[in-house]
Formats: C-alpha cells, sequence, structure tokens
C-alpha cells in the first residue's frame, strides 16, 4: 500500500508541476540540511568561545543565522512540522507516541498525513538522501535513498531501496571502547549516519538531510556540568572534571560530521543547519532512576518467590508493565491472571491502603519517603493495573531503606536530568553557501518556515497551503531573480495506514519515559 500512495503522490506532483510550468533550464544548487536534536546557541556560543566547534564557527561566519520557534515542545511533533510546513494538527504527530488498538506505540512514518520534503522532492524528480530523521520508519519510497532512525532497532523496513545494504558501514558507527554514552544505541546510530552523510554528499543528490540526536540526549543528563551557572546549588569539582565534557563532546562530534559533509559536498552546495529546541537549566530535582519496585515488595513480604519465579498463590502484589527506568509504577493485585475482569481481590481497596502504607515507610538515605500515591487513570486500569505508584525525585540517593536498613537492589542506577526545554526554548537555524545572502536581516525562523524555505531553494513551487513561508530574504539577489518564488495549491495529503509490527516499541517507549517525555 506504501508504493501505491507514493506512486499517487509521484503522479499528482508531477501535474501539479506541469501546470505550474517547469521551465528552469538547470535546477539549483544542491542543498544538505544537518538536523541537531537540542542543538542550542547558548551552548554553541560557550564552545566557540572557548575555540572550539570550527565547522559550525566558519559555516556562520559566511552565512546568515537566526533562533527558531519550535512549534510544540515535542521532538518528534517539531521535526515533523520542519520537514512538512504544516502544523500538528494537520500532519497528524502531537507527540511521542499514538494510540492503536494495542496501546500507545511510538510514532512512526505512517502516522504523518502529509508528504514530506523527501516526498515532495521524490515527486519532482529529484533525488534525494534522508538519514536518520525521527519518525522516518518504515522507510518510505522516495527518489534516491532513507535509512531510518530505527535503523538499529528493527528487523525489517529499515532501509529504502530494499537492496541498499550499508552494513558495511556499520562498524565504523560502534561507540569507541570505553566511551561513555547516555544511550549507546542513539550514539551508534548517529555515527553511522554521520559515516553515510557525507560519502552521499559527493554522489549528486540535489537534497540531502542527516538528522543527529545525541547531542539532545546528553544535554538533558549533563547540562549541569557544562553550564553549571544555571543552578542554585553548586556542582563539586570532582563531578565537572569528570563530567563537564559530556555535551561538548557531542557537539564536537557533530561539528566534525559537518566539516566532512563541507569537504565532500564542495563549493557548489548551500548548507542548513537547525535544531528542533534549544536547551536551558532543569529547575527542580529530576532523575533517571532505575527502580525495581519488585524487590521492593520482596523485602516487605509482598513477594514471594520460588526458584526465581513470582509464587502467585503466597504473593499479595507485583508490579505490571513498568520497566525499571519508569517513573510511574503500576502495580496489580493477585490474582495476577484475570481473564476479562471477573476475578479480583477479594478487597482491592483494603490492599490498596495495606500497600500504600507499607511503601510509605520506604525511605532514601537520608529519610525523604521514594514514593507517592494517586488514583488511577482509565488508561492505566484498561492496561490492568490495580494501583500506580510514583517515584519522588527529592533526596535520590544510590539505595532505598527500610527502617535504616538497606533494601538490596533495589536501585540500579541513578542519573540527574539537570538539562530541559519547553515550546519557548528556541533552537538555531545557520543557512550557508554561493546562494545564501550574508548580509541578509534575519534574526527569527518559524520551524514552520524550514520546508517552504528548502523547496524555493531547490526551484520547486511552495504550496499555498503551508503554515508556514519561504523565507526568499535570505538568498542573493541573483538567485531570486533567476528563480522567483512559484506557488501551487498543495503537495497533496497520504492516505491512513496500518501501524507496523515493531519490535522495539518497548524500548523506545522506555527510553522516552527515563528521559520525562512520558509518565
Amino acid at each position: 500500500m506504501t508504493r501505491d500512495i507514493h506512486r499517487w503522490l509521484l503522479l499528482f506532483g508531477l501535474a501539479l508541476l506541469a501546470a505550474c510550468g517547469e521551465t528552469s533550464p538547470t535546477p539549483p544548487r544542491p542543498v544538505v540540511l544537518l538536523g541537531i536534536d537540542g542543538g542550542s546557541w547558548n551552548a554553541i556560543r560557550d564552545l566557540w568561545d572557548r575555540g572550539e566547534l570550527p565547522n559550525l564557527a566558519r559555516l556562520a561566519e559566511r552565512g546568515v543565522s537566526a533562533q527558531l520557534q519550535p512549534v510544540a515542545n515535542a521532538s518528534p511533533v517539531i521535526w515533523t512540522s520542519i520537514a512538512t510546513g504544516v502544523e500538528p494538527s494537520r500532519h497528524g504527530i502531537r507527540g511521542f507516541t499514538v494510540r492503536t488498538p494495542s496501546g500507545e506505540v511510538p510514532v512512526s512514518s505512517v502516522d504523518r498525513r502529509v508528504p514530506a520534503i523527501w516526498n515532495m522532492a521524490s515527486s519532482a524528480g529529484r533525488r534525494v538522501a534522508l538519514l536518520g530523521w525521527w519518525a522516518s520508519w518504515p522507510a518510505e519510497t522516495v527518489n534516491g535513498i532513507v535509512v531510518s532512525d530505527r535503523f538499529f532497532r528493527e528487523g525489517k523496513d529499515r532501509f529504502y531501496p530494499p537492496d541498499l545494504d550499508p552494513t558495511l558501514l556499520i562498524e565504523s558507527s560502534r561507540p569507541d571502547e570505553g566511551a561513555e554514552t547516555a544511550n549507546s544505541v542513539v550514539t551508534r546510530g548517529d555515527r553511522l549516519m554521520a559515516s553515510i552523510g557525507p560519502q552521499l554528499a559527493s554522489e549528486g543528490f540535489d537534497l540531502l538531510m542527516i538528522y543527529l540526536r545525541t547531542v539532545d540526549i546528553e544535554s538533558h543528563h549533563y547540562w549541569k556540568y557544562f553550564r553549571p551557572q544555571g543552578f542554585e546549588s553548586e556542582v563539586d569539582e570532582a563531578s565537572l572534571q569528570r563530567l563537564g565534557s559530556r555535551v561538548p563532546d557531542a557537539y564536537a562530534e557533530v561539528d566534525a560530521t559537518l566539516g566532512a559533509l563541507i569537504a565532500r559536498a564542495g563549493p557548489d552546495t548551500n548548507f542548513f543547519v537547525l535544531s528542533d529546541h534549544g536547551f536551558q537549566a532543569a529547575k527542580g530535582e529530576r532523575y533517571r532512576i532505575q527502580l525495581h519496585l519488585d524487590r521492593v515488595l520482596e523485602h516487605l513480604g509482598l513477594l514471594v518467590r520460588d526458584n526465581d519465579k513470582i509464587d502467585p498463590v503466597r504473593s499479595v502484589a507485583r508490579t505490571w508493565s513498568s520497566p525499571p527506568f519508569t517513573r510511574t509504577k503500576l502495580i496489580r493485585f493477585h490474582p495476577f491472571e484475570r481473564p476479562g475482569y471477573e476475578e479480583w481481590p477479594d478487597d482491592p481497596d483494603l490492599t490498596r491502603r495495606q500497600l500504600e502504607a507499607a511503601l510509605k515507610e520506604i525511605t532514601y538515605e537520608d529519610g525523604s519517603p521514594a514514593f507517592r500515591f494517586r488514583n488511577l487513570k482509565a488508561t492505566e486500569r484498561s492496561r490492568g493495573a490495580d494501583m500506580v505508584v510514583i517515584v519522588r525525585y527529592q533526596g535520590v540517593s544510590p539505595d532505598l531503606y527500610l527502617d535504616g536498613e538497606r533494601i538490596p537492589g533495589a536501585i540500579g542506577q541513578v542519573e540527574e536530568i539537570s538539562g530541559t526545554h519547553s515550546k519557548s526554548t528556541e533552537g538555531i537555524f545557520i543557512a550557508a553557501g554561493p546562494d545564501i545572502d550574508p548580509s541578509a536581516d534575519l534574526v527569527k525562523i518559524h520551524s514552520l518556515d524550514i520546508t517552504p524555505t528548502l523547496l524555493y531553494a531547490l526551484g520547486l513551487p511552495v504550496a499555498d497551503d503551508f503554515d508556514g513561508r519561504a523565507r526568499t530574504e535570505i538568498f542573493q539577489a541573483q538567485f531570486r531573480e533567476r528563480f522567483p518564488l512559484r506557488t501551487l495549491p498543495t503537495w497533496g495529503v497520504l492516505e491512513a495506514r496500518d501501524s507496523p509490527d515493531s519490535q522495539s516499541d518497548e524500548a523506545l517507549l522506555e527510553e522516552l519515559r527515563a528521559l520525562g517525555y512520558l509518565d
């Protein structure tokens, strides 16, 4: 069905282009876009002051720079608006997940209801290469290449065309031996895209788009050690020495990728570098805590094991659909197996009160309570939960305690989340190249303006129904004279598509919960 949709889109787009009169004797110069998730001006300028990120600095010096205004707070929503030129209400991706008959799943390419710029450019006969873009799995049919964001997570539909074999490049994407990363799968994916991108930059693609995520992940975890001046509590010197390079190192890898792209693409290329949002210091305490609630219940005598298996008869309660890094823990009471909801505990309210009383006695090392409680939501009850327990952040320590006694193995890992962002935390925008006017007066650009501006850079018409506009003022006068802005009514829509079977949904959901994006 996906092939039929894109065949329709191709014919529709070509008909519209013919109606608009595509008469340019030669197409404009190629475009390379580098997307940095979480790229922040305050971080970049700090690093420039240290003499770092030379490739970004040189690109900005010979081009135009501005703040990028996000359309939302959630990264997949912003990146989809960047790639489509329309509001989330129209492109259909409104958060990190979508609801399906089988429950919440991470967003994917089938959830997008309108064509992205790689579809538009493909329908006009332009060659495109898309690498790592958020929600690009399953890989779509394009006039070129797609390596999806789930290349290392899924077993099928990871790339297009199906006979593409990027496996020879996988070894170069492995994290260095002994190197610390907040998320090895993300780092490995970024390094694969950073390896493939420069190789494709000299192969005649009209539009090359690369998305890198590691800066966002590292900034969430280690912003405090990079820019400690934004925090009330003082950061100890030992932690600064140990963790202070984490964010700069992530930016350095992005800068190296940009340098390789520039070197391979050559001078006859227009470059765009942008991010979905910036970063700022998080207020209050936020953590990524690997907490095994079943071990707490076992320590309290409420969960009993027999040869490492839960004894369903002697156990009172167990965690339910709650991975260790999830802050919101769901609990199910005995009996655990219930066809439908015919069998419930004799007195679930009494069991709930007893559990709350027992868990209120669990503390961190300084005596701060480890848990709080709230009422079940309808969605949680539909998933089979009887009770909700929330992990508290205040006073977090490496261990949990009951009456001053340590509970072995209850906490496996604690990481602080010190960097955050909102809809008002603006991202970055840099454009430079032979067709970009470095004297252009551009202070701010909206995420909805990116696709119209890229289409204009490619000499393609801009849709009247876009929510953003082409920022033609950043282009040289000679380019604007040669390629006057053309429009067409619409680039169309995509038909509804079924969510594919995924082997990585739960792992992705756990990552999003750990970063505080999901309950």
